[in-house]
């Protein structure tokens, strides 16, 4: 399954015209980007993590940045998809002009409130349905916490844990346990979190984006 975005551009630019359509297209591009950072990001982590397992168990400094600047733009990147994924929302189901939906303060536009506004709504139950699956889940609030932890007060360290009684598996990539807000994180494995989420996150980012099709197909609104 393929989101079809040149498909949703098209159709919101001949409903709705050139302004809304050049809003919407702006942030499309913005998360095909996004996505291509991603996946550059995401499959250079893993080349520097066979390629130097040696000297990530030997300690060898010079190696850690490269890994860790790209697991830092892979977070930032993954991040950023929700916030733009929700301005993309706002403007294919014109949500800007709507008196109900429209946010005064264009500062608040994010995944979690635009879903709040389509709660208004049941014939976007659907899409509710899948912005839920992405945001209510206790990965989502890691990577939340963790990029505005980094972005606002300090970095979340990527430290070794070491052990000797498993050679094959000496060494083990994990984030620093920290605390953001009221919320407590512990020590995460890195490998395996950003396996999960990247793929979780991939998937969800396209299923939201083909029901926003299939609901800008049927939306009737007139400006």
């Amino acid at each position: 399954m393929i989101w079809k975005t040149k498909e949703l551009q098209d159709t919101v630019l001949a409903k709705y015209g050139n302004k809304q359509g050049m809003s919407l297209t702006q942030c499309l591009i913005a998360i095909e980007k996004r996505q291509r950072f991603a996946r550059y990001h995401f499959s250079e982590f893993k080349r520097l993590l066979e390629d130097n397992i040696n000297d990530l168990i030997l300690g060898n400094d010079d190696n850690d940045p490269h890994a860790e600047a790209h697991i830092f733009a892979l977070m930032q990147c993954m991040h950023g998809i929700h916030d733009t994924l929700a301005h993309a929302i706002y403007y294919a189901l014109v949500m800007d002009i709507d008196s109900e939906m429209q946010f005064t303060d264009k500062r608040n536009i994010n995944i979690t409130n635009v879903k709040g506004k389509l709660l208004l709504n049941n014939k976007y139950k659907d899409l509710v349905r899948l912005i839920t699956k992405l945001v209510c889940n206790d990965n989502y609030k890691f990577l939340n916490a963790y990029v505005n932890h980094s972005k606002h007060r300090s970095l979340i360290n990527m430290v070794r844990l070491i052990d000797g009684k498993k050679k094959e598996n000496m060494c083990q990539l994990v984030f620093s346990k920290f605390n953001h807000n009221h919320d407590s994180f512990d020590e995460k494995p890195i490998t395996e979190y950003i396996e999960l989420e990247y793929h979780r996150q991939a998937k969800l980012v396209v299923d939201i984006g083909i029901e926003i099709n299939k609901v800008v197909q049927q939306k009737g609104y007139e400006i």
